[in-house]
């Protein structure tokens, strides 16, 4: 570890911290059915996080047309057109930081589909309003 507080303007010397959290959700859930083309809301990344990675994970396998989902924070697209018709994990290292709170949405894309169940996970690092400056 550097010591920074030798350098001139540093000579307060702060920790920093960061959270890890996550959010997810199953659906279609208490929802009912799920809606081709609908953005559904699972949940929030706080103010000045990370998004470290998102897991997709089918538990049970649509059965409609080419079904896939995509995943955004905000409006950053981290997963995109993932499968939903075959059940299992699928994981993106995808990140992005966010400034202001941001909604986590997916948004599914099928054809006549009658079955399906999917979980999202988002896993985030939020970080310390306290970090330490450098200056020169």
């Amino acid at each position: 570890m550097v010591d920074i507080s030798i350098y001139a303007g540093n000579n307060e010397k702060k920790l920093t911290a960061s959270t890890v959290g996550t959010v997810g959700m199953t659906l279609p859930g208490n929802r009912g059915t799920l809606v081709s083309g609908t953005t559904y809301k699972i949940g929030t990344v706080p103010t000045q996080s990370v998004v470290t990675s998102v897991v997709v994970v089918v538990t049970d396998a649509f059965d409609g047309i080419t079904p896939t989902a995509d995943v955004s924070v905000g409006s950053s697209l981290l997963v995109n057109n993932t499968d939903l018709a075959v059940a299992g994990a699928t994981m993106t290292a995808a990140s992005t930081y966010v400034t202001a709170a941001q909604d986590i949405n997916f948004v599914p894309t099928f054809t006549t589909t009658t079955k399906g169940t999917v979980r999202v996970v988002i896993e985030y690092a939020e970080l310390d309003t306290s970090i330490a400056s450098f200056t020169a």
